[in-house]
């Protein structure tokens, strides 16, 4: 279920078999040993670690996808809440946004989801916990638990106006995301600097001290 939420399914369906994911595992731990043994022969034994790589490479491909979705979830909860306030089954009107997203993985998600709503072999709640369990992505989450309290309750109109709500909220985590990013590639350009000016003054005080002797 980890494995699917951070997009294996996705990007990389092969590896949800236990068996192949086991054999990943196992693969990455036998080329970190080698590798390690062109060093040293006693690293061999630190080739273990090489079990979490492919942990650690679905989850930056995950947290990868999740920042590439933030514009297209805005999208969704925007036309979902004109869509919803205008009378649309709220079934329909998430597979009709399958054709507003860019986002190869969430677009697929939303075109399975529409072969479920299509084959009826799933009922609305299934089907929106089913789309939801394909994403770590908290603004997918958040917006799947307001249509499912929409659907629960029976006030539909209200679950728009939530949709509304979400949909600035997403817009402030991406101006936020945006900042954070600025902020930090600020930071290290100016710490780039002062250890540049840092490192003209040394090489300035060695060449004086060496030309004094």
């Amino acid at each position: 279920m980890k494995l699917r939420a951070e997009g294996v399914e996705f990007h990389h369906p092969s590896f949800l078999k236990p068996h192949m994911y086991i054999l990943l595992c196992l693969g990455m731990v036998v080329i970190v040993a080698l590798s390690l043994s062109l060093i040293s022969v006693y690293l061999c034994p630190f080739g273990i670690l090489g079990a979490f790589l492919p942990d650690w490479y679905f989850g930056k491909t995950d947290k990868s996808d999740n920042n590439k979705m933030i514009q297209d979830v805005m999208t969704i909860s925007s036309a979902l809440s004109i869509q919803v306030t205008g009378g649309e089954y709220v079934g329909i009107a998430l597979a009709e946004c399958r054709d507003i997203v860019y986002t190869p993985r969430l677009k697929k998600a939303l075109e399975e989801f529409d072969i479920h709503l299509k084959c009826n072999d799933l009922t609305i709640t299934e089907n929106i916990d089913d789309f939801s369990e394909k994403f770590t992505s908290e603004e997918i989450l958040a917006l799947c638990t307001v249509l499912k309290q929409g659907l629960e309750t029976g006030r539909m109109i209200e679950c728009s106006r939530d949709l509304s709500k979400q949909c600035l909220t997403n817009r402030d985590s991406a101006f936020s995301a945006k900042k954070g990013h600025l902020d930090r590639t600020s930071t290290i350009a100016m710490l780039i600097l002062f250890a540049d000016g840092i490192g003209f003054v040394f090489w300035r005080f060695i060449v004086s001290l060496t030309s004094q002797l």
